[in-house]
Protein backbone atom coordinates (compact mmCIF):
# COMPACT_ATOMS: atom_id res chain seq x y z
CA UNK A 1 0.00 0.00 0.00
CA UNK A 2 1.18 3.51 -0.84
CA UNK A 3 -0.24 6.78 0.53
CA UNK A 4 0.43 10.09 -1.20
CA UNK A 5 -0.97 13.61 -1.45
CA UNK A 6 -3.57 14.36 -4.11
CA UNK A 7 -2.79 17.43 -6.22
CA UNK A 8 -5.34 19.58 -8.10
CA UNK A 9 -3.54 19.10 -11.41
CA UNK A 10 -3.72 15.29 -11.24
CA UNK A 11 -7.02 15.00 -13.09
CA UNK A 12 -6.77 11.25 -13.69
CA UNK A 13 -6.34 10.55 -9.97
CA UNK A 14 -9.16 12.98 -9.15
CA UNK A 15 -11.55 11.17 -11.48
CA UNK A 16 -10.52 7.79 -10.06
CA UNK A 17 -10.94 8.99 -6.49
CA UNK A 18 -14.32 10.48 -7.25
CA UNK A 19 -15.59 7.24 -8.75
CA UNK A 20 -14.33 5.28 -5.73
CA UNK A 21 -15.99 7.79 -3.39
CA UNK A 22 -19.28 7.59 -5.29
CA UNK A 23 -19.31 3.80 -5.15
CA UNK A 24 -18.55 3.89 -1.43
CA UNK A 25 -21.39 6.29 -0.66
CA UNK A 26 -23.87 4.23 -2.68
CA UNK A 27 -22.72 1.09 -0.87
CA UNK A 28 -23.03 2.71 2.57
CA UNK A 29 -26.38 4.50 2.20
CA UNK A 30 -29.62 2.88 1.07
CA UNK A 31 -31.49 6.14 0.45
CA UNK A 32 -30.71 8.37 -2.56
CA UNK A 33 -31.54 11.33 -0.29
CA UNK A 34 -28.27 10.64 1.55
CA UNK A 35 -26.15 10.60 -1.62
CA UNK A 36 -25.99 14.30 -2.44
CA UNK A 37 -22.22 14.38 -2.74
CA UNK A 38 -20.90 17.13 -5.02
CA UNK A 39 -17.84 16.98 -7.25
CA UNK A 40 -17.96 20.76 -7.64
CA UNK A 41 -17.57 21.21 -3.88
CA UNK A 42 -14.86 18.55 -3.76
CA UNK A 43 -12.83 20.33 -6.47
CA UNK A 44 -13.27 23.68 -4.71
CA UNK A 45 -11.93 22.20 -1.47
CA UNK A 46 -9.06 20.49 -3.28
CA UNK A 47 -8.18 23.81 -4.91
CA UNK A 48 -8.30 25.62 -1.53
CA UNK A 49 -10.28 28.54 -2.86
CA UNK A 50 -11.38 29.57 0.66
CA UNK A 51 -8.76 31.84 2.28
CA UNK A 52 -10.00 31.01 5.80
CA UNK A 53 -9.40 27.25 5.59
CA UNK A 54 -6.96 24.75 4.13
CA UNK A 55 -7.75 21.26 2.87
CA UNK A 56 -5.34 18.45 2.13
CA UNK A 57 -6.27 15.14 0.51
CA UNK A 58 -4.26 11.94 0.73
CA UNK A 59 -5.05 8.79 -1.24
CA UNK A 60 -4.17 5.18 -0.56
CA UNK A 61 -3.26 2.92 -3.48
CA UNK A 62 -3.00 -0.85 -3.68
CA UNK A 63 -1.36 -2.17 -6.85
CA UNK A 64 -1.72 1.30 -8.33
CA UNK A 65 -5.47 1.49 -7.68
CA UNK A 66 -6.96 4.19 -5.43
CA UNK A 67 -8.78 2.35 -2.64
CA UNK A 68 -9.18 5.03 0.03
CA UNK A 69 -8.67 8.67 0.91
CA UNK A 70 -8.63 11.08 3.81
CA UNK A 71 -9.32 14.80 3.82
CA UNK A 72 -7.74 17.01 6.48
CA UNK A 73 -9.45 20.38 6.79
CA UNK A 74 -8.10 23.07 9.11
CA UNK A 75 -9.60 26.49 9.88
CA UNK A 76 -7.05 29.28 9.51
CA UNK A 77 -8.83 32.09 11.36
CA UNK A 78 -10.97 30.61 14.15
CA UNK A 79 -10.77 27.27 15.96
CA UNK A 80 -7.08 26.92 15.19
CA UNK A 81 -6.90 24.02 17.62
CA UNK A 82 -9.10 21.81 15.44
CA UNK A 83 -8.80 19.68 12.31
CA UNK A 84 -11.74 18.03 10.58
CA UNK A 85 -11.18 14.55 9.16
CA UNK A 86 -13.26 12.99 6.41
CA UNK A 87 -12.61 9.91 4.33
CA UNK A 88 -13.55 6.44 3.25
CA UNK A 89 -12.11 3.14 2.07
CA UNK A 90 -13.44 1.18 -0.89
CA UNK A 91 -15.86 -1.46 0.48
CA UNK A 92 -13.80 -4.29 -1.04
CA UNK A 93 -10.65 -3.16 0.80
CA UNK A 94 -11.97 -2.51 4.30
CA UNK A 95 -10.62 -4.18 7.44
CA UNK A 96 -7.12 -4.38 5.97
CA UNK A 97 -5.61 -1.50 7.94
CA UNK A 98 -5.97 1.05 5.14
CA UNK A 99 -8.29 3.35 7.08
CA UNK A 100 -6.01 3.19 10.11
CA UNK A 101 -2.98 4.07 7.97
CA UNK A 102 -4.81 7.04 6.46
CA UNK A 103 -5.95 8.23 9.90
CA UNK A 104 -2.40 7.93 11.23
CA UNK A 105 -1.11 10.22 8.48
CA UNK A 106 -4.03 12.61 8.98
CA UNK A 107 -3.29 12.78 12.69
CA UNK A 108 0.37 13.55 12.10
CA UNK A 109 -0.57 16.25 9.59
CA UNK A 110 -3.01 17.72 12.12
CA UNK A 111 -0.33 17.81 14.81
CA UNK A 112 2.21 19.30 12.42
CA UNK A 113 -0.24 22.18 11.91
CA UNK A 114 -0.58 22.72 15.66
CA UNK A 115 -3.94 21.04 16.05
CA UNK A 116 -4.92 19.31 19.28
CA UNK A 117 -8.47 18.24 18.36
CA UNK A 118 -9.83 16.12 15.52
CA UNK A 119 -13.48 16.06 14.49
CA UNK A 120 -15.35 13.83 12.06
CA UNK A 121 -18.93 12.95 11.13
CA UNK A 122 -20.74 9.75 10.27
CA UNK A 123 -24.22 8.27 9.93
CA UNK A 124 -26.20 5.79 11.99
CA UNK A 125 -29.36 3.90 11.04
CA UNK A 126 -32.60 4.66 12.88
CA UNK A 127 -35.05 1.80 13.65
CA UNK A 128 -37.50 2.81 10.91
CA UNK A 129 -35.05 4.59 8.62
CA UNK A 130 -33.07 3.61 5.53
CA UNK A 131 -29.98 1.50 6.08
CA UNK A 132 -26.66 3.25 6.71
CA UNK A 133 -23.46 1.23 6.98
CA UNK A 134 -21.93 1.62 10.45
CA UNK A 135 -18.33 0.96 9.42
CA UNK A 136 -17.44 4.64 9.77
CA UNK A 137 -19.05 4.99 13.19
CA UNK A 138 -17.39 1.83 14.48
CA UNK A 139 -14.03 2.93 13.06
CA UNK A 140 -14.16 6.28 14.85
CA UNK A 141 -15.19 4.73 18.16
CA UNK A 142 -12.41 2.15 17.85
CA UNK A 143 -9.86 4.94 17.43
CA UNK A 144 -10.93 6.89 20.49
CA UNK A 145 -13.39 9.38 19.06
CA UNK A 146 -16.32 10.31 21.31
CA UNK A 147 -19.77 11.60 20.42
CA UNK A 148 -19.73 15.39 20.46
CA UNK A 149 -23.16 16.16 19.03
CA UNK A 150 -25.88 13.68 17.99
CA UNK A 151 -28.23 14.96 15.30
CA UNK A 152 -31.10 13.69 13.16
CA UNK A 153 -31.33 14.16 9.41
CA UNK A 154 -34.84 14.66 8.05
CA UNK A 155 -36.36 15.13 4.61
CA UNK A 156 -39.51 16.73 3.26
CA UNK A 157 -41.11 16.34 -0.15
CA UNK A 158 -41.79 20.00 -0.84
CA UNK A 159 -45.23 19.34 -2.31
CA UNK A 160 -46.37 17.58 0.88
CA UNK A 161 -46.53 20.79 2.92
CA UNK A 162 -47.88 23.02 0.16
CA UNK A 163 -51.33 24.49 0.55
CA UNK A 164 -53.45 24.07 3.65
CA UNK A 165 -50.66 22.98 6.01
CA UNK A 166 -48.55 26.06 5.35
CA UNK A 167 -51.52 28.43 5.29
CA UNK A 168 -52.67 27.25 8.71
CA UNK A 169 -49.17 27.55 10.17
CA UNK A 170 -48.76 31.09 8.86
CA UNK A 171 -52.27 32.08 9.97
CA UNK A 172 -51.33 30.93 13.47
CA UNK A 173 -47.89 32.57 13.44
CA UNK A 174 -48.14 36.02 11.87
CA UNK A 175 -50.58 37.43 14.50
CA UNK A 176 -47.88 36.77 17.11
CA UNK A 177 -45.29 38.66 15.04
CA UNK A 178 -46.67 42.18 15.16
CA UNK A 179 -43.88 44.70 14.57
CA UNK A 180 -41.91 42.41 12.26
CA UNK A 181 -41.72 42.26 8.47
CA UNK A 182 -40.43 39.87 5.84
CA UNK A 183 -37.24 40.41 3.80
CA UNK A 184 -36.43 37.89 1.07
CA UNK A 185 -33.92 37.35 -1.72
CA UNK A 186 -32.28 34.70 -3.86
CA UNK A 187 -28.62 34.50 -4.80
CA UNK A 188 -26.22 37.15 -3.51
CA UNK A 189 -27.06 39.14 -0.39
CA UNK A 190 -28.21 42.66 -1.31
CA UNK A 191 -25.66 45.28 -0.25
CA UNK A 192 -28.07 46.95 2.18
CA UNK A 193 -28.48 43.70 4.12
CA UNK A 194 -24.87 42.47 4.30
CA UNK A 195 -24.12 43.96 7.73
CA UNK A 196 -27.32 42.59 9.25
CA UNK A 197 -26.87 39.16 7.69
CA UNK A 198 -23.27 39.01 8.91
CA UNK A 199 -24.30 39.93 12.46
CA UNK A 200 -26.95 37.22 12.50
CA UNK A 201 -24.54 34.63 11.04
CA UNK A 202 -22.12 35.37 13.89
CA UNK A 203 -24.65 34.03 16.39
CA UNK A 204 -24.60 30.50 14.97
CA UNK A 205 -22.10 28.91 17.37
CA UNK A 206 -23.62 30.52 20.46
CA UNK A 207 -27.33 30.12 19.64
CA UNK A 208 -27.47 26.71 17.94
CA UNK A 209 -26.86 23.62 20.13
CA UNK A 210 -23.24 22.42 19.93
CA UNK A 211 -23.42 19.58 22.44
CA UNK A 212 -19.96 18.72 23.77
CA UNK A 213 -18.12 19.92 20.66
CA UNK A 214 -15.09 22.03 21.52
CA UNK A 215 -15.60 24.91 19.10
CA UNK A 216 -15.13 28.66 19.42
CA UNK A 217 -17.50 31.25 18.04
CA UNK A 218 -17.00 32.27 14.41
CA UNK A 219 -17.48 36.01 14.00
CA UNK A 220 -18.40 37.54 10.64
CA UNK A 221 -17.92 41.12 9.59
CA UNK A 222 -19.21 42.27 6.21
CA UNK A 223 -15.94 41.50 4.42
CA UNK A 224 -15.68 37.98 5.77
CA UNK A 225 -19.36 37.30 5.09
CA UNK A 226 -19.04 38.35 1.45
CA UNK A 227 -15.83 36.35 1.04
CA UNK A 228 -17.54 33.19 2.24
CA UNK A 229 -20.55 33.87 0.04
CA UNK A 230 -18.26 34.21 -2.98
CA UNK A 231 -16.55 30.90 -2.18
CA UNK A 232 -19.95 29.23 -1.80
CA UNK A 233 -20.99 30.43 -5.25
CA UNK A 234 -17.73 29.15 -6.74
CA UNK A 235 -18.47 25.80 -5.06
CA UNK A 236 -21.74 25.50 -6.95
CA UNK A 237 -24.18 26.70 -4.29
CA UNK A 238 -27.12 29.02 -4.82
CA UNK A 239 -29.30 30.40 -2.05
CA UNK A 240 -32.91 31.08 -1.20
CA UNK A 241 -33.08 33.37 1.83
CA UNK A 242 -35.88 34.56 4.07
CA UNK A 243 -35.22 37.01 6.90
CA UNK A 244 -37.46 38.80 9.38
CA UNK A 245 -36.72 42.41 10.24
CA UNK A 246 -37.72 44.11 13.48
CA UNK A 247 -39.47 47.21 12.17
CA UNK A 248 -38.68 49.53 15.09
CA UNK A 249 -34.93 48.84 15.18
CA UNK A 250 -34.48 47.92 11.53
CA UNK A 251 -32.41 44.89 12.53
CA UNK A 252 -32.56 41.49 10.88
CA UNK A 253 -33.48 39.16 13.74
CA UNK A 254 -34.35 35.79 12.18
CA UNK A 255 -33.45 33.92 9.04
CA UNK A 256 -33.73 30.67 7.13
CA UNK A 257 -31.36 29.80 4.28
CA UNK A 258 -31.76 26.93 1.82
CA UNK A 259 -28.79 26.06 -0.38
CA UNK A 260 -29.09 24.20 -3.69
CA UNK A 261 -26.05 22.57 -5.28
CA UNK A 262 -25.58 22.80 -9.05
CA UNK A 263 -24.78 19.07 -8.94
CA UNK A 264 -28.15 18.25 -7.31
CA UNK A 265 -30.70 20.84 -8.46
CA UNK A 266 -33.69 18.87 -7.16
CA UNK A 267 -32.53 18.92 -3.52
CA UNK A 268 -32.68 21.87 -1.16
CA UNK A 269 -30.28 21.78 1.78
CA UNK A 270 -31.50 23.59 4.89
CA UNK A 271 -28.37 25.37 6.05
CA UNK A 272 -29.55 27.32 9.04
CA UNK A 273 -32.67 28.62 10.70
CA UNK A 274 -31.99 31.01 13.56
CA UNK A 275 -33.91 33.49 15.67
CA UNK A 276 -32.09 36.09 17.78
CA UNK A 277 -32.67 35.29 21.49
CA UNK A 278 -34.07 38.77 22.13
CA UNK A 279 -36.85 38.16 19.61
CA UNK A 280 -38.00 34.66 20.43
CA UNK A 281 -41.59 33.86 21.35
CA UNK A 282 -43.10 35.43 18.22
CA UNK A 283 -43.17 32.32 16.01
CA UNK A 284 -40.43 33.82 13.84
CA UNK A 285 -38.76 30.43 13.37
CA UNK A 286 -41.90 28.98 11.86
CA UNK A 287 -42.46 32.08 9.74
CA UNK A 288 -39.03 32.10 8.12
CA UNK A 289 -39.16 28.35 7.47
CA UNK A 290 -42.57 28.37 5.78
CA UNK A 291 -42.05 31.60 3.86
CA UNK A 292 -38.71 30.32 2.58
CA UNK A 293 -40.33 27.11 1.34
CA UNK A 294 -42.83 29.24 -0.56
CA UNK A 295 -40.06 31.38 -2.05
CA UNK A 296 -38.16 28.25 -3.07
CA UNK A 297 -41.18 26.89 -4.94
CA UNK A 298 -41.62 30.16 -6.84
CA UNK A 299 -37.98 30.62 -7.79
CA UNK A 300 -36.67 27.04 -8.08
CA UNK A 301 -39.56 24.79 -9.13
CA UNK A 302 -37.07 22.03 -9.95
CA UNK A 303 -36.44 21.50 -6.21
CA UNK A 304 -38.63 18.65 -4.97
CA UNK A 305 -36.98 17.67 -1.66
CA UNK A 306 -35.52 19.52 1.30
CA UNK A 307 -33.04 17.98 3.71
CA UNK A 308 -32.37 19.31 7.18
CA UNK A 309 -30.42 18.34 10.26
CA UNK A 310 -31.08 19.20 13.90
CA UNK A 311 -29.36 18.47 17.15
CA UNK A 312 -31.42 15.94 19.07
CA UNK A 313 -31.52 18.45 21.93
CA UNK A 314 -33.02 21.20 19.74
CA UNK A 315 -36.60 20.32 20.62
CA UNK A 316 -38.09 23.59 19.40
CA UNK A 317 -36.75 23.34 15.84
CA UNK A 318 -37.48 19.61 15.72
CA UNK A 319 -41.11 20.40 16.57
CA UNK A 320 -41.29 22.98 13.77
CA UNK A 321 -39.92 20.50 11.24
CA UNK A 322 -42.35 17.81 12.36
CA UNK A 323 -45.27 20.21 11.98
CA UNK A 324 -44.12 20.86 8.41
CA UNK A 325 -44.03 17.13 7.70
CA UNK A 326 -40.30 16.34 7.74
CA UNK A 327 -39.60 12.63 8.32
CA UNK A 328 -36.47 11.11 9.80
CA UNK A 329 -33.77 9.65 7.58
CA UNK A 330 -30.97 8.73 9.95
CA UNK A 331 -28.82 9.82 12.85
CA UNK A 332 -25.89 12.12 12.00
CA UNK A 333 -23.16 12.11 14.62
CA UNK A 334 -20.36 14.63 15.08
CA UNK A 335 -17.37 12.99 16.78
CA UNK A 336 -14.23 14.46 18.31
CA UNK A 337 -11.04 13.34 20.02
CA UNK A 338 -8.00 15.02 21.49
CA UNK A 339 -4.70 14.33 19.75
Amino acid sequence: MDISKLHPEDTAAIDELWEMWRLGVERDTASPKLRTYSKTIFLAQLGNIHPDEHNEFRVARVDGRIVGFVQIGVPLRDNKHAAHIHGTVHPEYRRRGIGTALLTQATQSSRDQGRTLQTSNTLETLPDGPLCDHAGRDFLLHHGFAVGLPMRLRALRLSDSEGEIERELLDESWPKAEGYELVQWTGATPAEHVDGAAALASRLMSDVPQGDLDFEEVIFDAERYLRKESVDFQSGWDFTCTYVRHVESGELVAHSVIAVSSDHPSVGNQWITLVHPDHRGHRLGMIVKVENHRLLRRTKPEVTWIKTGNAESNEHMVAINEQLGFTELCRYIAFQREI
